[in-house]
């Protein structure tokens, strides 16, 4: 590594009693360290630079300090080296608490100083960035062939060495292969990549991809954000609550602990006092919201609809029969003339306005088929049993790739009455070309709740708001 020695720093104090300490440390620097007295009320400003307009599509996140303080007027002349270096001759680190925050490169193009007329002190304000946005302009390998299979890890360590700055690796993924790894793995250490993936040949010349390109390519799959935070790397999955971190040395990409992580936080200790305004002219922006409908209390038949093998619950009537896994449920055919069907058992519904509506949802594939004719998309009627005996049908049709089905407000799916209910899903294919020799269907995730639909303009005082 290059030598930096710190030529500058600065030590203040929060409101809450932390130091934080500043540094400026030059490159082949062996003199002593100058302490800077003076500074800003805050003297330390820091971002994460990701995409703005994108964030959840940016997987790097760039980081900035910004640092002012002030000096003497009579020593401002000894700032002129500062001023005068190119790009990487002046480093920054910004500890808190005697812990490393940040580590960056001063950007000299973003150096300024206040003057004004015989002022007692000079005001400087200095940037510095993490160099990751270096990466966009670095071919990966500096633009030589590595001809190899490497870890993820090891291909992020070579993309990430042109900064100069060597942190260990901090991972929190939540994602491992099952039938290779084990659930204590880190995938990052344990999955290869050929690096020849990262060049192509155009018009006779090897085009290689960036430093930045190669590290979204590789981490892109795991949904994951990458930064420099705390002397470290960190590699987070923010969809992931309760986990673990792994740490990897840099040197040597050794892995040093694998740690239990606990993200969740319960906010019923903390106390949040609203704030209210008063005004008496009308704000020039406002924002009406109006209630399309209501959820009346989640699962309206008071039955685990995921419980398909209770025949208390599903009558299931399949020419080959039925099988469950995993809440999964798999209906087979081979008799494209059978009247096959799912029904659910009669549930009660109370009728509480005269807007009430069935709602219902599940998620639905056709898994597999054969037929002598190619197979258009069957459609499967949803037969609503009211009360009365009467019945009124829907269709949707199922495609040989998952989806989910949301019912609309349809009049079939209104509640008439208070009484029993029931829902019959029919799968027998019309008659024709597009009849099937052999197939099966997938189920799961099976709701049925009642809703309010609120355009139609009237609410009953039966119903109870959770707020307005």
């Amino acid at each position: 590594m290059i030598d930096y020695a710190v030529e500058y720093y600065h030590e203040y104090y929060d409101i809450g009693g932390t130091l934080h300490r500043v540094e400026l440390l030059l490159l082949e620097y062996s003199g002593g360290a100058t302490r800077i007295e003076k500074s800003d009320a805050i003297p330390v400003r820091m971002r994460h630079t990701g995409s703005k307009t994108d964030f959840e599509n940016t997987i790097i996140q760039g980081q900035e300090l910004v640092f002012s303080f002030n000096v003497s007027r009579t020593d401002v002349d000894t700032f002129d080296t500062l001023f005068e270096s190119d790009y990487k001759d002046y480093k920054v680190r910004y500890y808190v608490g005697g812990v490393l925050e940040f580590e960056g490169y001063v950007k000299p193009e973003n150096l300024s100083k206040e003057f004004s007329k015989d002022p007692p002190y000079v005001r400087i304000t200095l940037s510095a960035t993490d160099a990751l946005a270096d990466l966009k302009n670095v071919p990966f390998g500096n633009g030589e062939v590595i001809n190899d299979t490497l870890t993820i890890l090891a291909i992020l360590k070579e993309a990430l060495t042109p900064t100069g700055i060597e942190f260990d690796f901090q991972i929190q993924l939540g994602t491992y292969e099952n039938d290779y790894q084990a659930s204590t793995d880190c995938a990052l250490k344990e999955a290869y990549i050929d690096t020849r993936r990262f060049f192509e040949w155009k018009t006779g010349k090897r085009k290689f991809m960036s430093c930045w390109e190669v590290i979204e390519a590789v981490l892109k799959d795991f949904n994951v954000k990458f930064k420099q935070r705390k002397e470290k790397y960190q590699i987070t999955c923010h969809h992931e609550g309760n986990g673990h971190h792994y740490l990897f040395d840099w040197a040597t990409l050794t892995e040093q602990s694998r740690t239990t992580v606990t993200n969740t936080l319960d906010l019923t200790g903390y106390k949040y006092d609203p704030i209210i305004e008063q005004q008496k002219v009308r704000p020039l922006k406002t924002a009406e919201i109006t209630f399309r409908n209501k959820d009346l209390g989640g699962n309206v038949t008071g039955m685990d609809l995921d419980d398909w093998n209770n025949a208390a619950i599903w009558t299931i009537d399949f020419s080959v029969g039925s099988a469950v896994a995993a809440g999964v449920i798999t209906l087979s055919s081979d008799d494209n003339t059978y009247d096959e069907y799912i029904e659910t058992a009669n549930f009660n519904v109370a009728k509480v306005t005269e807007n009430d509506f069935l709602k219902i949802t599940f998620d639905h594939i056709l898994f597999s088929h054969t037929s002598p004719f190619p197979l258009k998309a069957p459609k499967v009627k949803i037969t609503i049993t009211r009360p009365d005996a009467t019945t009124e049908d829907v269709f949707f049709v199922i495609k040989e790739n998952w989806a989910s089905y949301e019912s609309p407000l349809f009049k079939a799916l209104k509640v008439v009455t208070t009484g029993n209910y029931s829902v019959k899903l029919s799968f027998k294919q019309v008659v024709g070309p597009t009849q099937w020799t052999t197939a099966s269907f997938k189920l799961k995730m099976f709701r049925i709740s009642k809703i309010i639909n609120l355009s139609e303009g009237e609410v009953s005082s039966g119903v109870v708001y959770d707020e307005y």
